[in-house]
């Protein structure tokens, strides 16, 4: 699989994500994922992990985003945003406790910046 690969599987479920098709932008996802999965470029596969859980997070489907946005944590644990948006799905299923860590750990990075 080559750069060209990802990029045209990426296009796929931007263009999937805007008609609406949630299912299969994450398709698309998946399959970019995949291509990228022996890559050492960590910031791509961030972004493809942080699109997924925006795609999960849209179609309802928030325990999904939520462990989409884990796997970008293990990516890069310091992003203040991914933190955010972490407790916000744990918000959405009721997982009160949880959230407000996720927020707390997001605040005092951004406190570090």
């Amino acid at each position: 699989m080559t750069e060209n690969n990802l990029v045209f599987w990426c296009d796929c479920a931007k263009v999937a994500l805007k008609s609406g098709d949630y299912q299969q932008a994450l398709k698309y996802y998946n399959l970019a994922l995949e291509v990228d999965s022996t890559s050492e470029k960590k910031q791509e596969n961030l972004n493809l992990w942080c699109d997924r859980a925006r795609e999960s997070k849209q179609s309802g489907d928030y325990r999904q985003a939520l462990k989409y946005y884990d796997m970008a944590l293990e990516i890069n644990p310091h992003e203040y945003q991914l933190w955010h948006e972490r407790g916000w799905a744990l918000s959405k299923l009721k997982e009160y406790s949880a959230a407000i860590t996720s927020y707390n750990t997001g605040i005092a990075l951004l406190g570090n910046n």
